[in-house]
């Protein structure tokens, strides 16, 4: 899209009240996500922050350690309606603020199985919908841990309510 397209597309949005996401079409790993989800924060649910943030995404820089097929995607800009997601009981379903969302992987377009995008290796789902815990966070000890500094090794495990959520909606 053009500019003015672009620029209409989020005048549109931002007049009826919608609540968004701009983010990098070539991101991974939370790379320059900008949630416009609060419609009441006219400090940051505006016009002029919704293009800083669209400019920021699209000149963001994929990690070298990323994997090629991210690093070789044209930059650009993806706009996706925000998503509130909430467990029976009305409490939130995120994980570090954001909200779940599976990371589902494919092999010459099977499903093989999936990840929680904000824990990919605490646990995989299978292609059958099965949920398999592991014993142990893989992030923290994992080699590409060591040498991209992503995972911690005292970051928190998810709570036991949460994964019976997860597994209750993929049963």
């Amino acid at each position: 899209a053009s500019d003015v397209e672009f620029n209409n597309c989020l005048e549109g949005l931002l007049q009826t009240k919608k609540t968004f996401i701009i983010k990098a079409s070539h991101g991974a790993n939370s790379n320059a996500i900008h949630p416009f989800c609060d419609v009441e924060n006219s400090k940051t649910y505006n016009l002029e922050s919704a293009q800083k943030a669209a400019a920021s995404s699209v000149s963001s820089i994929v990690e070298p350690s990323e994997a090629w097929m991210i690093r070789m995607v044209k930059p650009g800009v993806i706009v996706q309606e925000c998503y509130v997601a909430a467990k029976e009981d009305g409490t939130s379903v995120k994980d570090f603020g954001r909200p779940l969302e599976l990371k589902i992987l494919t092999v010459w377009g099977k499903v093989v199985g999936a990840t929680l995008e904000t824990r990919p290796k605490e646990f995989w789902v299978s292609r059958d919908g099965l949920v398999w815990k592991w014993q142990e966070d893989q992030t923290s000890s994992g080699l590409l841990t060591r040498f991209s500094k992503k995972g911690k090794a005292d970051t928190k495990r998810m709570d036991e309510p949460t994964l019976k959520f997860i597994r209750d909606k993929l049963s």
